[in-house]
């Protein structure tokens, strides 16, 4: 067999040169690789433990309490004193109405302010605008490699003072709640309010009638407001006006009787009612109603120089469809009602029909319900 013959050009140990070329390539790769992953990894531990030291990943982790509507934390942070008529639940509706929580769309944004290498401020803003300060300080612990650590010391949220409250003229006789507690005098700013009632207005201040009036003020929440009789009836708040725009809203309180009070005094307040009406007509005489009457009043005056000869003779008088209602009670000694009826008088064939509606208000004296003035409505 003949010699292989060698290339061109081709030196005999050049492909001995190359081969321990290779293997010193690939020795060096396999002694420096593992020095350069532990650079690497020396590295990102270095800029790991650099990363966790700012003080932005600590308030960004205060943003998050916002973020994430985190009420039992945040809550911690507001400075309250409640009032002992404040609901259980009045912190947290007054924080997530302050903070926006109530709003589903509301964002949240961190805003960094000056500060030293003892102290860092962050503004968190709601839509742009400041609804705390994040405060933080050195934790007084280090990274491995000494850099300093920050903690969140405090959050400034805006102290909870309630600016809501109301006043309440309340007739006697009736309890007061609110947000579910009983009030007691404690908040009873006057107890002889006079109560202006048209059937008492044209007499004397002491026979006007009075109540009671009430002022509560520094309530987180607008108060849910209830009253209570202590006997039969129920009571019908009504609002009658406002004060610091709406923050403290008036009421008053108006009381009627049950069933048990107007068949009491509904007999009376019937007969007063007819014997008036056939009074008008001479069908009675001015003596049978003055029992009724409350010598003094408006209707007693009215009556004792009326004279009632005018009215035609007839053959006979009638009431159809008699009714009473809306026993108001304005205190223990003064009431009205309603009273409604068709008074019928017949002359011969002819019969004339008279639709009539009184409003009848009473006071008590000398031991019994008397008759002070009628107003026809």
């Amino acid at each position: 067999m003949g010699k292989k013959r060698r290339k061109r050009g081709e030196q005999p140990n050049q492909r001995q040169k190359r081969s321990w070329f290779s293997m010193a390539v690939c020795f060096l790769f396999a002694f420096l690789l593992p020095l350069e992953i532990g650079g690497l990894r020396e590295l990102w531990s270095f800029l790991e433990e650099y990363q966790l030291s700012l003080p932005e990943n600590v308030a960004q982790e205060g943003l998050e309490l916002f973020q994430n509507r985190d009420m039992e934390t945040l809550s911690q942070f507001v400075e309250y004193t409640p009032h002992p008529l404040d609901r259980v639940s009045s912190l947290d509706s007054w924080l997530e109405s302050y903070l926006g929580f109530d709003s589903g769309e509301a964002e949240y944004t961190l805003i960094p302010q000056t500060g030293t290498s003892n102290q860092k401020r962050y503004v968190v803003a709601k839509d742009g605008f400041k609804i705390a300060e994040l405060l933080l300080t050195p934790s007084g612990e280090e990274t491995k490699r000494g850099f300093s650590l920050w903690e969140l010391s405090d959050i400034e949220i805006a102290s909870a003072s309630g600016h809501y409250g109301m006043e309440i003229t309340l007739p006697q006789g009736v309890d007061l709640t609110v947000n579910g507690f009983l009030v007691d005098d404690t908040y009873l700013i006057e107890n002889a309010v006079p109560i202006e009632v048209s059937g008492f207005a044209d007499m004397g201040p002491e026979f006007q009638p009075i109540a009671l009036k009430y002022r509560i003020e520094g309530l987180l929440e607008p108060p849910e407001i209830q009253v209570f009789p202590r006997d039969t009836g129920e009571c019908v708040i009504e609002e009658v006006g406002s004060e610091n725009e709406g923050a403290v809203v008036h009421y008053r309180a108006v009381r009627y009787g049950g069933p048990d009070f107007s068949g009491t005094v509904g007999i009376k307040a019937e007969n007063a009612a007819k014997l008036y009406a056939r009074f008008i007509t001479k069908d009675a005489e001015l003596d049978a109603l003055m029992p009724y009457l409350f010598q003094g009043g408006p209707l007693y005056q009215h009556l004792y120089g009326f004279s009632n000869s005018w009215y035609i003779d007839h053959d006979s008088y009638e009431f159809q469809d008699f009714q009473m209602d809306r026993f108001i009670l304005y205190d223990e000694s003064h009431f009205s009602c309603d009273v409604t009826f068709n008074y019928i008088i017949r002359m011969g064939a002819k019969v004339y029909e008279y639709p009539s509606a009184y409003t009848l208000y009473f006071l008590y004296g000398e031991g019994n319900w008397q008759l002070a003035s009628l107003e026809i409505r």
